[in-house]
């Protein structure tokens, strides 16, 4: 056989269905959508999942010998709450922004916006120093409950 034949033979398995149609779990399994859904939620929601619970780590490591252990827990429940807020923020108005403007933008490009922003936040967790996280906390809350609130909406979509 070609490679070409070989490649179709592979992809053939995937079926594509209409917007809204029905289909059993078990067909979830040979469609392609299903596992690019698994891939953002295991790349965006999870990398945001990592931080969260381990951010009094990461402060800690960040202030090294110069930061005291109460400066540290305040840090860390300061860094906590703006992650919770604006988590809850974001998923509240990212979903009316995407029903609001349903007509003209559709809901995988406000997701893939979503990922482009926790990329960009989870970069920045590299780089920034200690008292600057609260900045990549902002933005990484912001992404992360907006992957929350458009994840739902692109699967019914699907």
């Amino acid at each position: 056989k070609t490679v070409k034949a070989i490649i179709k033979n592979l992809f053939c398995k995937f079926k594509t269905y209409e917007i809204g149609q029905f289909y059993y779990p078990y067909e979830m399994i040979f469609d392609i959508d299903f596992y690019f859904v698994c891939l953002l939620a295991f790349c965006c929601v999870g990398s945001g999942l990592v931080i969260m619970v381990n951010i009094g780590s990461i402060v800690r490591s960040y202030g090294g010998i110069d930061l005291e252990e109460e400066d540290a827990r305040s840090i860390t429940s300061t860094i906590v709450l703006i992650i919770s807020i604006l988590n809850c923020a974001s998923r509240i108005i990212m979903g009316i922004l995407s029903d609001l403007t349903q007509k003209y933008v559709i809901r995988p490009v406000f997701l893939a916006v979503c990922c482009a922003i926790m990329a960009i936040a989870q970069f920045a967790f590299a780089f920034t120093p200690v008292h600057y996280l609260y900045y990549t906390c902002v933005v990484m809350g912001i992404a992360y409950g907006g992957m929350f609130a458009m994840l739902p909406g692109f699967v019914s979509e699907r």
